[in-house]
């Protein structure tokens, strides 16, 4: 599986700075069709990162079926260990950031409103499977459950 992604030039730059992490362990779960299963605040989840344990879970379960699948599975991977990247860079729980830094900090809050009204605008919870990317229906779906858990 890492073979065929050390061959893609942006991909071999990241995964040579996820090596340096010498404690990380990436775990594939080829039994359950949920990575979700490992985190219950992560429900139809593909692939998860836990900061604290340094781990990556990846849903493997349908990768050993055909070719389709084994790439959906190295995406999520590649996906789960840029999160591993940034946290090993800035050192704050994945945030592209470090700790103190308010400036960028409030840049990214910026941006992530931004696309939060986009996200409305063009996903609503009638078209969000149909019309929406999974990453922007992930963030999508982030957003209304902070806003239902924060009342934001």
């Amino acid at each position: 599986m890492f073979r065929n992604l050390f061959e893609i030039d942006e991909a071999r730059i990241i995964l040579k700075i996820a090596a340096q992490n010498h404690d990380l362990w990436i775990i594939f779960d080829f039994d359950n069709p949920d990575a979700g299963d490992m985190n219950p605040h992560a429900r139809n989840a593909l692939g998860i990162i836990n900061y604290t344990m340094n781990q990556i879970f990846v849903n493997a379960y349908e990768a050993l079926i055909d070719d389709k699948k084994k790439r959906k599975a190295r995406r999520i991977l590649m996906h789960e260990i840029c999160h591993s990247v940034i946290d090993s860079v800035f050192e704050n729980n994945g945030r592209p950031y470090y700790e103190n830094d308010n400036i960028r900090e409030a840049k990214l809050e910026e941006i992530l409103e931004s696309y939060k009204e986009i996200i409305s605008n063009e996903c609503t919870h009638n078209n969000i499977k149909d019309a929406c990317d999974g990453i922007i229906q992930g963030v999508f779906n982030r957003f209304v459950m902070c806003e239902n858990m924060c009342g934001t």
